[in-house]
């Protein structure tokens, strides 16, 4: 019986609380940090979570859910009216590189 008691008496320590509550908050802020800059806040937010820092590793690895600009090829968030990159409008850049795909086709086609 006196083992039950001091298992107890350590898994209701205040101390042991402090720190597991510390550890998924560090956790948590990681794994938001990492999912956000993979446009993935959410997810990171919930592996880190659930694994920690094991969790951080695995979002590392999920593919980027940023857009791509189609002048300079690098990531924006979704929606976003201009590349935080090179501040092209990123609408009028789409349409633009849409059409010259369809030039493209046509002179191929002659």
């Amino acid at each position: 019986m006196r083992m039950n008691e001091a298992c107890l008496k350590m898994l209701l320590d205040p101390t042991l609380w402090l720190w597991a509550t510390a550890f998924t908050v560090v956790s948590i802020g990681g794994g938001a940090l990492i999912g956000w800059y993979k446009g993935r806040m959410t997810v990171g937010i919930i592996w880190a979570a659930v694994l920690g820092p094991l969790g951080w590793i695995i979002v590392a690895f999920f593919k980027s859910n940023l857009a791509a600009c189609p002048e300079c090829s690098k990531g924006n968030r979704p929606g976003a009216r201009t590349c935080r990159h090179c501040a092209v409008d990123l609408e009028q850049a789409t349409a633009r590189s849409a059409r010259s795909r369809l030039r493209g086709a046509k002179n191929d086609s002659r």
